[in-house]
């Protein structure tokens, strides 16, 4: 039983230590969407602001359904559309890398954000 307590903990730790950098890359993130992703109606963007768009495409996508802001812009290039969605694409697993980090949950470490020893007696 004492060992199930254990794992549980190391779990939870494990979730919060998660939870808090999901919502660390959340606040970044809509914070530079506000900074540089503002898109004007009457503007037309190109394949740089393609990527930049496409980046923060889920922050610029959350934001644009509570604000009503743009999150792709209505007058653009063919290289817009192609960079958007690359780097729409491409930044999905760079979220859920920041976000889980593998190998950084190995036993036996002294960094604080390792699991603990589980002792088996």
């Amino acid at each position: 039983m004492h060992i199930f307590v254990a794992h549980n903990d190391a779990l939870a730790e494990i979730e919060k230590l998660m939870l808090s950098r999901f919502c660390s890359v959340m606040i970044i993130s809509f914070y530079l969407t506000w900074l540089i992703c503002q898109i004007d109606t009457m503007h037309t963007y190109d394949w740089f602001f393609g990527i930049l768009h496409g980046f923060f495409f889920i922050p610029n996508f959350i934001r644009s359904c509570l604000t009503g802001s743009l999150y792709i812009a209505l007058d653009h290039t063919t290289a817009y559309t192609v960079f958007y969605w690359i780097s729409a694409v491409a930044s999905l697993p760079a979220i859920i890398y920041i976000v889980v980090r593998p190998g950084r949950f190995k036993k036996n470490s002294h960094h604080p954000d390792t699991l603990p020893d589980i002792k088996t007696h």
